[in-house]
């Protein structure tokens, strides 16, 4: 059962390594946006490919989701 209206969400990439994890509320980038990491001089963007909701994880008190994305 989710406990927190929070989403839990795994970045990963065409060959399956986790880029990054983040804690957001409320907001899942969907198929085709594209999403920023890093900072100034260091930023890193990606295509969103996929979309995935994990309902597996029973214990996790977030709601959780896989992320897949390629480097633009």
């Amino acid at each position: 059962m989710i406990k927190d209206s929070r989403i839990y969400i795994h970045f990963i990439n065409e060959s399956d390594n986790l880029i990054i994890s983040k804690e957001l509320a409320g907001a899942v980038p969907r198929v085709r946006d594209e999403v920023r990491f890093g900072g100034k001089g260091n930023e890193q963007i990606f295509t969103v490919t996929r979309v995935v909701w994990v309902y597996d994880e029973p214990d996790n008190p977030y709601q959780r989701v896989n992320i897949g994305v390629i480097a633009v």
